[in-house]
Parts: structure tokens; C-alpha cells; sequence
């Protein structure tokens, strides 16, 4: 399909059905990195050797977070770029619950019972906490699986998304609005006192910012039908060179919206421009299955990660190699895990759309 055909279509399925494999595999990529900056935080307490470089490395895999929240803000706007003014909000609501909580509470049960055979302790001390847990309130969302919490931000801007969707016809108005909306509540945060681990806090908090970067590249790859050939490259390294700058300065000297954020943006714009521009779409292609599972990566590999630690790594570890391979096998385990979950659970725990909602 055309770019043109895109922009003019009335299809509501229109810019679903251009997949683009460069997102499919940039998510597996921050899935990747997530997966091994935790797959260390075990071997900090356990390496005989000075560990300080190794920490300092592996915090690195945390901009994989701030890659998965600007490939949210662009999803949402390419999937849906048709259906300003006329989606159901209570629908789209629906289908994005059937996305994220079906599968977070099948594992959320597998990391109960892993935390539960491993005595590692730390779940929900009662009831409401429990049920607060599995609703991904901020201030309980991490309590079960401790990457919940950035569920919570999914969630607050799902939301919003969703009334924009829902009441505004045109692409551009409804993301001005969704911009300045949000970007007055991250500087109304910068003045309150807000409470921590809140629903204000999320709403407030400069990550946002992020997500409304992503929705804007979005934008650009639906308007812009002629990309210019330098495109992919300048904006390549631009993330190279935004990422090592704040791996350089150091990852606490500036916000990271700024030293994070900001080349994830970038990372994203190069990526997707290398395969709107008809290069390397078989290497993103190779990556479908993959970036298919990162949802599932993300949250189960804590767990696996857990397990083999405790098969293989209860004893100190003297040397780097043991320590690489830990660090692999963690890896590699938890990989093939959110595979299978991905091509064979996943399909059979999805509730559907109920016929009420069909019929609306």
C-alpha cells in the first residue's frame, strides 16, 4: 500500500495492515537490553571480582524502557491514524485491557510461584494489594513483577489516547491536544508536591514526553511520502551519538527524557526510515517472531531469570566467564521462553471482543 493510498483511505484497517518489521525488531531489541541489565543485578552481590565496571555497563540496558515507551506513542498513532473521531473509546479501551492483562496475570502467577518455591519473598502483604498489584496501580505495580510499574505509564496514556481517539477528527488537532495536555502536566508536576507512586505521579512525571515523541514520528512517516535518502543514517547517529554522550557524562547528570528519551527517538526515526526507504526489510523480517514476544520477554524474564540463578549461580562467582555465562544462559532461557508463550499461549488467553462491544 502507498503512502497515498494510506493517507486517503477509509479503511479502518488501512495503516494496520503496513507492518513495519523495523518496530517488530526494535522492540525486540529493548526487550534484549532490559533482559540483560537484570540479568547482572544478581551477580553484583555474588562476583569476587570488582564488579563496579560491570554495574556500571549493564545499568545501560535500562534505555531499553525508554525505547519501549517512544515505540508505544508511535504505535498508537500508526495503527489508529485512520480512526480519529470515529473509534469507540470503550473499544479500543477493551482491546488494550485484552493486550496487557491476560498475559501479565498468567505471568504474574508463574512469578508468585517462582517467588513462592524460592523464598524470595516481597509480594503483596494483603488483599487490596494483591488486587492492586494485578490492576497495575502505580503504587502496587511493581509488588509481583518488578517491571509492572512502566505498565502503569502504558496504561495513563492509553487513556488519554483513547478521548483524543474518540472526539477528534483530525490527526494533527488531536495530537496537538494530546501534547498539550500532557506537557502541562509534566510542567504542573515540576510546581506540586506530588505523591509518589501515584496516579498524579505517572500523569505528571517527564516520561510522557516520550510517548508524545513517538506519536509524532508517527506523524511524520504517515505525511512525509518522499523520505530523504540521508534520513536513515543522520538519525542513526544521532542515537549513537545521543546514547554515548549520556553513557559518557553519566546516567544520572541529565533527565532522561533528555539523555535517554531523546536518542531513543532517534534510534526509532533511523530504523523505520531504513525500511520505509526499501533498505534492509528482510533483516527487520527475520525479527517478527521475536519482536512478537517482547511483551512477553518483558515480563516473564525476571522469573527466569531467578530460576537460573538458583540452579546454576548460588555459589560465588571468581570468574568473568562463569559470570558471562549466567549471563547468557539467563538470556538465552528467557528468550525461548517468551517465544513459546508468545506463539502458544498467548493466542489461546486472549478474551476477544465481547459481542456486546461488537454490536456497538
Amino acid at each position: 500500500m502507498s503512502q497515498a493510498n494510506l493517507r486517503n483511505s477509509t479503511d479502518e484497517v488501512a495503516v494496520v495492515s503496513v507492518v513495519l518489521y523495523s518496530v517488530q525488531f526494535l522492540r525486540f531489541v529493548a526487550a534484549l537490553l532490559v533482559v540483560l541489565h537484570h540479568s547482572w543485578h544478581p551477580l553484583a552481590y555474588k562476583a569476587a571480582f570488582d564488579p563496579a565496571a560491570w554495574n556500571y555497563a549493564f545499568r545501560f540496558g535500562a534505555v531499553g524502557v525508554h525505547v519501549f515507551f517512544v515505540i508505544s506513542g508511535f504505535v498508537m498513532v500508526w495503527t489508529q491514524a485512520t480512526r480519529f473521531g470515529k473509534a469507540d473509546p470503550v473499544l479500543f479501551a477493551w482491546k488494550r485491557f485484552d493486550r496487557i492483562f491476560p498475559e501479565y496475570w498468567l505471568i504474574c502467577f508463574a512469578t508468585v510461584v517462582t517467588a513462592t518455591m524460592l523464598n524470595q519473598g516481597g509480594l503483596p502483604a494483603d488483599p487490596i494489594s494483591w488486587l492492586k498489584s494485578l490492576l497495575l496501580f502505580p503504587s502496587h505495580s511493581s509488588q509481583i513483577i518488578f517491571v509492572g510499574w512502566t505498565l502503569s505509564y502504558e496504561i495513563f496514556f492509553y487513556a488519554c489516547f483513547a478521548i483524543v481517539l474518540a472526539f477528534q477528527k483530525n490527526l494533527e488537532l488531536s495530537l496537538v491536544i494530546l501534547s498539550v495536555t500532557l506537557l502541562l502536566l509534566v510542567i504542573l508536576g515540576i510546581f506540586l508536591d506530588v505523591p509518589q507512586n501515584s496516579w498524579a505521579s505517572v500523569a505528571t512525571n517527564s516520561l510522557l514526553i516520550e510517548f508524545l515523541a513517538g506519536s509524532w514520528i508517527a506523524w511524520f512517516f504517515i505525511r512525509c511520502e518522499n523520505l530523504p535518502n540521508f534520513l536513515p543514517l543522520a538519525a542513526l547517529l544521532m542515537a549513537g551519538t545521543g546514547f554515548t554522550l549520556g553513557f559518557w557524562l553519566g546516567y544520572e547528570r541529565l533527565p532522561s527524557v533528555i539523555s535517554w528519551g531523546l536518542p531513543s527517538a532517534f534510534l526509532l526515526v533511523g530504523v523505520v526510515a531504513l525500511e520505509r526507504t526499501g533498505k534492509d526489510r528482510r533483516i527487520f523480517s527475520a525479527f517478527a517472531v521475536a519482536g512478537g514476544a517482547s511483551y512477553a520477554l518483558y515480563l516473564l524474564h525476571p522469573a527466569a531469570i531467578a530460576w537460573v540463578y538458583f540452579i546454576f549461580g548460588d555459589v560465588e562467582i571468581l570468574y568473568t566467564s562463569s559470570a558471562i555465562f549466567l549471563i547468557l544462559a539467563s538470556t538465552g532461557i528467557s528468550i525461548v521462553l517468551s517465544i513459546i508463550a508468545f506463539k502458544y499461549l498467548e493466542p489461546r488467553i486472549k478474551m476477544g471482543i465481547p459481542k456486546v462491544l461488537n454490536r456497538r
